[in-house]
């Protein structure tokens, strides 16, 4: 599954995916988030589906972001998943072998 960035997420995210972010579920979850407060909507990225580059530029750019090192957000990444927030998210497909 994918969900298709909108105008606001390909503006952050669209050079590193221009096709879209793998997810693992088509539905979005609430969550927590430190610095933005609770209720966030967030669709969880398919950490596993994305290339070895991808996973590099999103580590690169995050640590730049929070200055902190690569290894630290990683290890968080790992342990507690990679949320996105769905306002950056248009939609989600996924594959017509998956419909009943």
């Amino acid at each position: 599954m994918n969900a298709t960035l909108n105008d606001e997420g390909k503006k952050i995210w669209g050079n590193i995916f221009p096709d879209g972010i793998p997810v693992l579920d088509i539905v979005s979850r609430t969550a927590e988030i430190e610095e933005l407060g609770t209720d966030i909507k967030v669709y969880m990225v398919a950490w596993d589906a994305l290339t070895p580059v991808q996973r590099g530029q999103i580590l690169n750019l995050l640590a730049t972001k929070f200055q902190c090192p690569e290894q630290a957000i990683e290890k968080d990444i790992l342990a507690k998943g990679l949320p996105l927030q769905a306002k950056y998210v248009s939609g989600v497909t996924i594959p017509t072998r998956m419909l009943l």
